[in-house]
Formats: C-alpha cells, structure tokens, sequence
C-alpha cells in the first residue's frame, strides 16, 4: 500500500506545522499549503520563488514520507 494514500489532510497540516520552520529558512521558499496535487489527491503544496534545485533535492529527502509538490510562484509584485 502507497504510504502517500494514508495521509489526509489533518495529517499533512501536522507534517506543515513540523517543517515549516525548516522550510522557511530554505532559499527560494515562498510558503506552503494545501491543495489539490496532479494526481487528484490532496497534498502539501510548497511555493517557490526561483528554488536551486540542490535546495528542491533537500527539500525532498525531508518530505520524502509526505505526498508534495514544488508550485513555482515566479516574481511577486506589490500593487
């Protein structure tokens, strides 16, 4: 059984909440959430701005137990 179909979404907040810290001081980090990932299920979104991809591999191995996807945000503008 894929470990990935056991997580819903109070589990993956309580994965958010462990990591994000960690996350937040990864370069290229821009935020995360919940949302609905390619495969139809839901899952932990991490939002990027430009992310090297040495930092993406590392992001990786840590949520390697978590169902994620990269959401590249590109350049934010304030109005």
């Amino acid at each position: 059984m894929d470990a990935h179909l056991e997580f819903d979404e109070t589990k993956l907040l309580a994965a958010r909440a462990k990591h994000e810290a960690w996350l937040s001081r990864q370069n290229g980090f821009a935020g995360s959430g919940l949302g609905v990932g390619r495969n139809g299920q839901v899952c932990l979104k991490i939002y990027t701005n430009k992310m090297p991809e040495e930092t993406r591999q590392n992001v990786g191995a840590v949520l390697a137990s978590v169902p994620f996807e990269f959401e590249e945000l590109g350049d934010i503008h304030a109005l």
